[in-house]
């Protein structure tokens, strides 16, 4: 195999794994956005839930 040979097959295979990847990384940004679209939005000016433990709210009754 001559080297030019060589270079245009190392750059075929450069291309084709290049495209490859822009498709894999397009398909991710896809499910990305997906993803966002169907999530709940959260109020981030909403306070805080202090004294919570694992779901139970603490009351005076507890202690």
């Amino acid at each position: 195999m001559s080297y030019e040979a060589y270079l245009e097959e190392f750059r075929r295979q450069t291309a084709q794994r290049v495209a490859e990847f822009e498709r894999a990384v397009k398909a991710a940004e896809a499910s990305v956005q997906q993803t966002k679209k169907h999530q709940v939005k959260h109020n981030k000016n909403a306070p805080r839930r202090r004294g919570r433990v694992r779901g139970v709210l603490r009351t005076a009754s507890q202690y």
